[in-house]
């Protein structure tokens, strides 16, 4: 969906962005920001926002703003829709975000007809070849013909790590011919960054991709990978429970140590794929593989991989 002042006119301002891939939303977001560069951009609770959209507290600041509603609930759908039922275009920008399945229940079928709809996928591992030559040629950049494949091969399918290193590619390399050895001299293998890859593929549940991160990581460092995902387990474990007693975000922003967009942007994500008995299982899951890489006698890569799947299945 091309954003021009024009469309965003057109959809009286009011987007429904449908994707669990936070790389795509951000996309989306950075495209409305381009089109409206004077705009301030404000992430709101649904449900405050709602009320003051209502009251029409939400129009006293004179600022322009695209205000974006992240985690879409099936309860929203109502409020929002009646929210939003008499809203006229006044350069104010609104972007919901459906991460997770919504029932299309009528409420939802008259919200979504309000809204500019965008499903927002990841290309399909088969497609992935044809969307980097369309990235690269995005950056207007000449390139040999093994690179595309060259890239699959060095970083995998993950569309947030391709992008982020198709772009510095072009910024690195804006005239000339990119060729499969200036690849191999320039695209991020650093384990460091793998490691935060991986961990947010996991709690994405993307088994493929975590497997396909893990071929690169020596067995020497599972230890500190199983320790990154037990600690990001517990804060997931810790966030629902704080929902559950009707916790602000800014005090469980405080209590788990992350920033509130973080909060917001990913722990409240993973909680979507990971509800509470099935985080218990998988904590347990994870001590278990922690024994089991200390004293098991088998090959480790495989242990650690079994564990993994394991944990991913449950």
């Amino acid at each position: 969906m091309k954003l021009s002042k024009q469309v965003i006119s057109r959809h009286n301002g009011i987007f429904l962005i449908k994707s669990n891939e936070d790389i795509l939303v951000q996309e989306f977001i950075s495209n409305v920001r381009k089109s409206c560069p004077d705009h301030d951009i404000i992430v709101c609770d649904i449900e405050r926002w709602c009320d003051a959209l209502i009251s029409n507290n939400i129009f006293e600041d004179a600022k322009k703003s695209v205000y974006i509603l992240p985690e879409l609930q099936k309860d929203h759908v109502s409020g929002i829709k009646e929210a939003l039922k008499n809203h006229v275009y006044e350069e104010d920008i609104f972007i919901i975000v459906e991460s997770t399945t919504i029932p299309h229940t009528k409420p939802y079928t008259e919200l979504k007809a309000l809204c500019g709809y965008a499903d927002l996928k990841a290309p399909a591992v088969k497609q992935i070849e044809p969307w980097i030559k369309e990235e690269l040629e995005s950056y207007q950049l000449d390139y040999s013909f093994d690179v595309p494949r060259y890239i699959i091969e060095r970083l995998g399918s993950d569309i947030g790590i391709l992008k982020n290193e198709i772009k510095k590619l072009s910024l690195l390399y804006p005239k000339g011919k990119v060729t499969k050895e200036i690849c191999a001299q320039t695209l991020s293998m650093g384990l460091t960054v793998k490691y935060f890859d991986f961990v947010e593929l996991f709690f994405k549940r993307k088994m493929a991709e975590v497997l396909e991160i893990l071929k690169i990581i020596p067995e020497a460092e599972y230890p500190r990978l199983l320790s990154l995902l037990q600690s990001q387990a517990e804060k997931i474990y810790r966030v629902i429970e704080y929902r559950e007693l009707g916790m602000s975000k800014e005090d469980m922003a405080a209590l788990i140590g992350v920033p509130k967009f973080i909060l917001t942007a990913k722990f409240f994500i993973y909680t979507g794929y990971f509800k509470k008995v099935r985080i218990l299982k998988l904590m347990e899951t994870l001590n278990s593989a922690n024994v089991a890489l200390r004293s098991s006698k088998f090959d480790k890569k495989l242990c650690f991989r079994s564990y993994l799947i394991r944990s991913l299945s449950a």
